[in-house]
């Protein structure tokens, strides 16, 4: 996968960029079915495992490590299977925030993980 960017870095550039364009609105109830197809069409046109492990961690959904892990301990939530939920009641409800908050805590994540190595 190394000749790939990651899904991180695609998140925080391209698609932070132009949410529109690939998730068809700027909406982060809409973020998560374009990480489900990222996973699909990675492992089936590689055959190899995409990196969603960084936003979910290892072991499955809410693993021992990962984005929303680390991101659910910050808010000291208890995850849940509809995560995208917790962005948008912090946002007040507003779409276009809640996916904005995603990606600043996103980039803070990335930003703490570098830090680490």
């Amino acid at each position: 996968m190394e000749n790939y960017p990651t899904l991180i870095s695609l998140l925080l550039g391209p698609i932070r960029k132009y949410p529109g364009m690939y998730l068809g609105k700027n909406k982060i109830s809409l973020l998560p079915t374009f990480l489900t197809g990222y996973h699909f069409g990675f492992s089936n046109a590689n055959g190899e495992a995409s990196d969603i492990d960084e936003l979910f961690g290892e072991n499955g959904f809410f693993g021992e490590s990962g984005f929303l892990k680390w991101f659910y301990k910050k808010q000291n939530k208890t995850p849940g299977s509809f995560w995208h939920g917790l962005f948008f009641e912090l946002a007040d409800n507003d779409e276009v925030k809640a996916l904005d908050l995603f990606f600043e805590y996103l980039e803070k994540y990335s930003n703490e993980k570098v830090e680490c190595k």
